[in-house]
């Protein structure tokens, strides 16, 4: 599944820095919902399969979920400082980005020891997306759409993107609760949770940004969605599936992913391909994971998913300070990601992963 989880990294920085060879893929929210189901697939497979026996206790899983996060996160958001701080010193018209906001609002103490938490420690920053800040009693504030706000809470982070980190550890803090229950009692979460959703977009008319895929108790079904993809899996994996039929399913999900939005509405709702795509996307995991999961070029390439992921706006940041116009530097900026990443992985998460695995008891 290396090769999909890439190309849904993708297409959160397209929604960011523009299309990609003329190609916009599923979009942000899309890509973001999909991650959802990978992780509650993952979480699924390694709490039943790798996180038994002896490796079954919960400091062990919590710790080595931190260690996969948090050290790029940390690279990344140590080099987003420093060049906002040198952007500023350097040009004409002493642009440092966000800390132009703390430098701005410094005195509020409460807000920045709030950010200095959730900026640390990932943990709240999709809460912070539920948040304006007001200048004059220097307090935040809650709101149901933070685009409409002249200051935002979101515009004090230096990773922005990564408040779907703080979905993603909300979850690994309940998983090893969860994932090993009987799957009646997993199936009646995902509906509650599912009830939340339809609660709040039609019963509460919240239909915006944030609401739509950034409030952790009505984005729980994707994960637990997860769940039952990875049962699926182990029932494929007792047959034997033709490699031609593993292979159409790999095509055409790629293909999904990179023209959803060449695809015509026919004068349908457009939701109705959304949830076309995700019923796709659901019932092809299974047969995807079976297929690749002894691939390593495969794994070696989603393995760039992450680092892509958290360091396209940095890129994004400096494209924007050596003057060009970022919305048409697209291509460009997702091959200067890659390469990043790759190096990310090589310096940074590969000496980690080997940590990570040498704490696990055969």
């Amino acid at each position: 599944m290396g090769v999909i989880r890439l190309i849904l990294a993708l297409s959160v920085l397209a929604s960011h820095a523009g299309v990609l060879f003329n190609l916009e893929f599923v979009g942000g929210q899309i890509a973001v919902q999909a991650f959802y189901i990978i992780s509650g697939f993952y979480m699924s497979l390694i709490l039943n399969e790798k996180y038994i026996g002896q490796n079954g206790n919960y400091k062990l899983f919590i710790s080595n979920r931190f260690l996969r996060l948090y050290p790029i996160y940390w690279a990344v958001l140590g080099l987003s400082i420093l060049f906002c701080f040198l952007n500023g010193l350097l040009s004409s018209d002493a642009n440092f980005f966000c800390i132009d906001f703390y430098v701005k609002y410094y005195k509020s103490v409460s807000t920045m020891l709030v950010l200095l938490f959730s900026q640390l420690l990932i943990i709240g920053q999709d809460v912070l997306m539920f948040f304006g800040f007001n200048p004059n009693t220097m307090t935040m504030y809650y709101t149901s759409n933070y685009a409409l706000e002249p200051i935002s809470m979101h515009r004090f982070l230096f990773i922005p993107q990564a408040w779907t980190l703080g979905i993603e550890i909300c979850f690994y803090l309940i998983a090893p609760f969860i994932l090993r229950r009987n799957w009646k009692w997993i199936l009646s979460l995902l509906l509650l949770s599912f009830g939340i959703k339809m609660y709040i977009h039609f019963g509460l008319n919240l239909t915006n940004d944030p609401w739509s895929y950034r409030f952790f108790p009505s984005e729980l079904m994707f994960f637990l969605i997860g769940y039952f993809c990875y049962k699926m899996a182990n029932k494929i994996k007792t047959i034997n599936v033709p490699e031609y039929v593993n292979l159409s399913i790999f095509v055409f999900l790629v293909l999904f992913t990179l023209f959803y939005f060449k695809i015509p509405s026919f004068g349908y709702p457009l939701f109705l391909i959304e949830l076309l795509y995700f019923i796709v996307f659901v019932f092809s995991l299974p047969f995807l994971f079976v297929y690749f999961k002894n691939k390593k070029w495969d794994t070696q390439i989603g393995d760039l998913s992450y680092p892509v992921y958290i360091s396209h706006m940095l890129i994004i940041l400096l494209y924007s300070a050596c003057g060009f116009q970022y919305s048409s530097q697209g291509p460009y900026i997702a091959l200067w990601c890659i390469v990043f990443s790759i190096l990310l992985n090589k310096f940074i998460s590969n000496p980690i992963e080997k940590l990570r695995q040498s704490r696990l008891k055969s």
